[in-house]
């Protein structure tokens, strides 16, 4: 039996959200210490519940912090939450190893890396033989800092996630044989000048599933003890900003670097394969119509509040709301003056209001709605029952649902992932019997609606977490980037590292 502290502080952030990061973010999702930590999460398919019920390890809960993805986080709240968690783990006691759940796609207002800093002032207060191996979420934008501060990075194999609670089993497996059994974990990280769409980075089929094959290869070869793939959150405008490939081996730096450099050749190659169709609003409305049977899904990725984005796009909305629809259509829009005064009007109410745009007023206004208030929400706790963070509990805080027509909008005070059909089901609509439902949300939604949806269309629409990337002012991250520039295959290495790291 060994003992290891566990922790959390995670975030995903978007340089070109509207709004910042606060503690209150964090509360809005969740902020427990100690054994709150155990009590709230396990049973829960998240990286915290794979700590605690890891065998042959005494857990010392520290500190678990998770925000909704959106703006970087202020100074003062990563300042606050760092330094309660490192100094938790220090008052941890005597502890064999540290186990901690990251993101991996943090920003902080003035810090570019706030993940592989957290890990590097970890490193230098604790013990140089208490190994200290984190997890990461699959969008991870992996830094030489982040390698070199942890003993080993576990990140997850799936997209949509599904394996959050694996990848924490994993991470205390790795802990124990690193302890145990003197396992000497070497990463080699690289990185390539590409941005994948998230439309198309899904695990069960395409591209990004014929190359995680390749890695599941990797990892059975001798030596190698984990290959990971790591395609980005995309919306980060950092100088280190890039597709990462990491594999670790035991004992053998050689090894790790040829072979990483070998999986990222593979990935730059079929960089092209990604490409995705994305379809202009009032044409995937058209093509929707046109399904003889239900639900359409639309996925409006471009205001996925997964992905940072606010959530209150009206783009959709306002072509709803001119479409000459046959059955329901549900859509979410988060407004909490539009909630405030439905609620003042009641059930039954004729309401008309500006709807939308009032967070994200760079890429969207207020669409004027007219509508009956069909019925409130006071308490907008909800838990997740899909295949991903199952068990987990979303707050979209009071909500209202306004009928317009077919189309039913559940205006709610808060952002919330809608990854999951139980958002509208907590509201009293059901996503099965629609003629189109819209989820915020471009890939993520597919493990929980492929079973009931019909058919599914990405939508090209406004918003801060658009794969159109044209659409998005960068500024510092590195260039030349594909697909931003036109990049053939013998660009990547740069000719300075093809000549002394041979690639096939």
């Amino acid at each position: 039996m060994i003992r290891a502290a566990i922790g959390e502080l995670k975030q995903e952030s978007n340089s070109f959200s509207p709004f910042s990061t606060t503690l209150a973010s964090f509360e809005d999702g969740y902020l427990l210490y100690a054994q709150e930590v155990i009590s709230r999460l396990r049973g829960t398919n998240s990286e915290l519940a794979g700590f605690i019920a890891a065998p042959d390890i005494e857990v010392v809960p520290t500190l678990a912090a998770w925000s909704l993805s959106g703006g970087p986080l202020t100074r003062q709240t990563f300042e606050l939450l760092k330094g309660e968690l490192l100094g938790r783990i220090q008052a941890a006691g005597p502890i064999d190893g540290i186990l901690l759940s990251l993101h991996g796609a943090m920003l902080v207002d003035g810090i570019d890396d706030p993940d592989g800093l957290l890990l590097a002032e970890l490193r230098a207060q604790t013990r140089p033989d208490v190994p200290i191996v984190a997890t990461l979420d699959l969008h991870a934008n992996v830094t030489q800092r982040m390698v070199e501060s942890a003993s080993a990075l576990v990140p997850y194999r799936t997209y949509p996630h599904v394996d959050q609670r694996e990848t924490g089993a994993r991470a205390a497996q790795l802990l124990l044989q690193i302890v145990q059994r003197g396992l000497r974990p070497v990463t080699a990280l690289e990185k390539l000048p590409l941005l994948v769409p998230s439309e198309n980075q899904q695990l069960t089929h395409g591209p990004m599933a014929d190359l995680m094959q390749q890695a599941d290869a990797l990892e059975a070869e001798p030596g190698i003890v984990s290959a990971a793939l790591l395609p980005v959150q995309p919306w980060l405008d950092v100088p280190e900003l890039g597709f990462g490939v990491l594999v670790t081996a035991d004992g053998d730096r050689a090894l790790a670097r040829r072979e990483a450099r070998a999986l990222a050749a593979r990935v730059w190659h079929m960089r092209r394969t990604f490409d995705v169709e994305l379809v202009p609003v009032s044409e995937a409305i058209a093509r929707a119509l046109r399904e003889p049977v239900g639900p359409v899904v639309l996925g409006d990725s471009a205001d996925s509040t997964g992905s940072g984005s606010a959530g209150d796009s009206t783009a959709i909305l306002d072509g709803l709301l001119h479409a000459p629809l046959l059955g329901p259509a549900l859509l979410t829009v988060v407004d909490p003056e539009a909630v405030s005064a439905a609620c003042g009007a009641g059930v039954g109410a004729r309401v008309t209001m500006p709807l939308g745009g009032k967070i994200d007023y760079v890429y969207n206004r207020p669409v004027q709605v007219a509508a009956q208030v069909l019925r409130l929400v006071d308490d907008g706790r909800f838990r997740f029952t899909g295949p991903a963070f199952t068990g987990l509990e979303a707050d979209m805080g009071r909500a209202a649902v306004l009928e317009a027509g077919q189309v039913k909008i559940l205006i709610t005070e808060r952002r919330v992932w809608t990854i999951d059909p139980e958002l509208y089901r907590a509201a009293g609509l059901e996503p099965a019997a629609a003629q189109i439902v819209v989820v915020k949300s471009p890939n993520a939604f597919r493990a929980a609606y492929e079973p009931i949806a019909a058919r599914i269309i990405m939508v090209d629409g406004p918003g801060a977490s658009t794969s159109n990337y044209s659409r998005l002012p960068f500024s510092r991250i590195p260039r030349p980037m594909y697909p931003l520039d036109a990049m053939e295959d013998g660009d990547w290495p740069p000719a300075e590292e093809q000549s002394s790291t041979p690639w096939p």
